[in-house]
């Protein structure tokens, strides 16, 4: 009995044809490639995170778009979309933002953010902390484009809610009639300040007052002279947690000129009865710094806290990453 067929048989050409084909489509829709190898991402980000002092790290790879979710970092290519567990805490994702991702590849915060310091008068952590709960809001759960390279920082920074003071005096001619020399005094203040909501700010103005008799002379008047009166004015107000200006009256009867202060003016600025920080009021040109410390709102520093490892008062141990 004959149980070979015919080669040429023309079903036996299309059964093969037909399983030809499908192998072909099989092998076709096989990836070429891995997914994007997380776990050494994770690895990386966790060796920076777990650590107790500042440090940084780099993790090559080849990812198109990451995503930061919580705990969970994820990567994705043309290959397929991997997925890795953080054992440390929130990282905060900083694709896309200038700034924050110049932090996180090493810049110094005062480098990064020196110019906005200059314009917003805040502090530098309290602007670098306002900037990282924006970009948490914006970034985390999202995907970003990835540039292959992968970059983690840990570092702490101190950004106390404290109080943020300026002040300026006003300008008032006072003439020493003998001599004609004409000094300048001042008559009220103004006091520009920020500072956590519910804060008590007292601004305490200390000098000699300018009493104008006639034939004195002036440098006994602002040395004290046979005056011996030290004037002190005080004006209290409450933070809201926003900028805001007021007053420091000086004489003590409108247009009473003779008691205005003579420059330089002492001031001292207390938050809550506590002395903040003291200085002096040089002239009326402008204002000038009297408390150098920045504050970040409540609102921030609740905010911030939430993204910080062993968040203390004033103290946030941060974790910044882009990809």
């Amino acid at each position: 009995m004959d149980w070979e067929t015919p080669a040429d048989a023309w079903y036996v050409w299309l059964a093969v044809s037909i399983v030809s084909v499908a192998l072909a489509g099989i092998v076709l829709g096989l990836p070429t490639g891995p997914p994007p190898d997380t776990n050494q991402a994770a690895n990386t980000i966790d060796r920076v995170a777990g650590t107790t002092h500042d440090a940084s790290a780099t993790y090559g790879h080849d990812a198109a778009e990451v995503k930061f979710e919580g705990p969970t970092v994820s990567l994705r290519n043309e290959h397929g979309t991997a997925r890795s567990s953080l054992a440390y805490g929130t990282v905060v994702p900083v694709v896309g933002n200038e700034r924050l991702e110049a932090v996180a590849r090493g810049a110094s915060l005062e480098s990064a953010y020196g110019d906005a310091v200059e314009t917003d008068r805040q502090d530098v952590e309290g602007e670098f902390l306002a900037d990282l709960v924006e970009a948490h809001d914006e970034i985390d759960g999202e995907w970003t484009p990835a540039d292959g390279e992968l970059a983690v920082r840990t570092l702490e920074v101190e950004a106390e809610a404290g109080t943020t003071v300026e002040i300026a005096g006003s300008i008032d001619r006072v003439e020493n009639v003998s001599r004609s020399f004409e000094r300048t005094a001042a008559t009220e203040a103004t006091v520009r300040y920020t500072a956590a909501s519910e804060t008590e700010i007292e601004v305490v103005l200390t000098g000699f007052e300018f009493a104008g008799h006639g034939n004195r002379d002036f440098n006994d008047v602002e040395h004290g002279g046979d005056n011996e009166l030290l004037v002190t004015k005080s004006e209290t107000d409450t933070a809201d947690g926003s900028q805001d200006d007021f007053e420091v009256p000086i004489l003590s009867e409108p247009g009473a000129n003779h008691h205005a202060l003579v420059y330089p003016i002492a001031v001292g600025v207390y938050t809550d009865g506590s002395l903040e920080c003291e200085g002096q009021l040089e002239s009326s040109h402008g204002f000038a710094d009297i408390c150098e410390g920045g504050s970040i709102t409540t609102d921030i520093a609740s905010d911030a806290a939430e993204l910080a490892q062993n968040a203390q008062s004033g103290e946030y141990r941060v974790t910044l990453v882009t990809a």
